[in-house]
């Protein structure tokens, strides 16, 4: 059992005893803009490799469920990994359409820059 009483003193002097130093040799700090820069890397990353997993996947899929013949359980496996696959594949594309939608309504665009019932 763990000694919560031990717990919240390495959870809360820790930070207090061993003060934050500087990494050796500086740099510049991480702007909003150079975190724009990384978000926009990993994203475009994402948007690339992901539809080439999703077509991946769905050959697998394809490929285990004309295998399977009788086979039940191969079956099973094959359709629950169909189903995964188009799941992911649908969250993968909705994911766009949500980040697009929240983009217009913050930047106004969603509703031609006028207001919202007096709103916004």
């Amino acid at each position: 059992m763990i000694n919560r009483k031990k717990l919240l003193i390495n959870l809360f002097a820790i930070p207090i005893i061993i003060p934050a130093n500087p990494v050796p040799g500086g740099g510049a700090p991480l702007s909003v803009l150079g975190l724009q820069n990384i978000v926009l890397a990993i994203g475009t990353f994402f948007i690339i490799v992901g539809p080439i997993l999703l077509v991946i996947s769905l050959i697998l899929s394809a490929i285990w469920y004309m295998k399977a013949g009788a086979d039940s359980a191969a079956l099973a496996k094959a359709k629950s990994w169909l189903g995964y696959t188009i799941i992911g594949g649908l969250i993968m594309f909705g994911v766009g359409v949500i980040i697009n939608t929240i983009i217009a309504i913050v930047d106004r665009s969603f509703f031609n820059g006028g207001s919202f019932f007096g709103i916004f």
